[in-house]
């Protein structure tokens, strides 16, 4: 999903000034555990923005290592769903979302890349809360991320 889909879908916009604490976020998810949602109930679409988002080497590393990677100067297509996790757990720790995120079972990624991440360079990054549906386990509901490459307006005169 493209970045302005996620900014037009959302019935509730925060713009971040910086990466949320995901420990902190962890240790207040036992204060959703009350939300009781309904077969009825659906996600509030909600969405969030952070600017100037950095792969650094040394956090490259470490999620290579972690993952037992190889290849130390290729960003994974799997890196940026992990620098964006803090995001993800902020819009579902908002009073607003509907779901505990105690119990919350991961189901699938899709992951489309249409340029490759560059270490050191700035990303806006978004994510949101999608589409809610029925399923045989229970509900399901999306959450989306896109990095975007930001643009440099201003610099020095030619």
């Amino acid at each position: 999903m493209l970045r302005e889909e996620i900014l037009r879908g959302s019935d509730r916009f925060y713009d971040l000034a910086r990466m949320p604490n995901a420990k902190m976020l962890l240790l207040q998810a036992a204060a959703t555990v009350a939300k009781k949602p309904t077969a009825a109930t659906q996600a509030v679409k909600l969405a969030a923005r952070l600017m100037d988002v950095v792969v650094h080497k040394h956090w490259l590393f470490g999620y290579h290592e972690a993952c037992g990677f190889t290849d130390d100067a290729h960003i994974r297509l799997t890196a940026p769903q992990v620098l964006a996790a803090p995001l993800h757990l902020y819009l579902m720790s908002r009073r607003a979302h509907p779901f505990s995120m105690l119990g919350m079972v991961h189901v699938r990624n899709r992951i489309q890349c249409t340029q490759p991440l560059e270490v050191g360079v700035p990303y806006e990054v978004v994510a949101g809360i999608g589409a809610t549906r029925q399923v045989r386990q229970g509900l399901e509901f999306d959450v989306h991320t896109a990095f975007c490459k930001m643009q440099k307006l201003f610099g020095p005169a030619p």
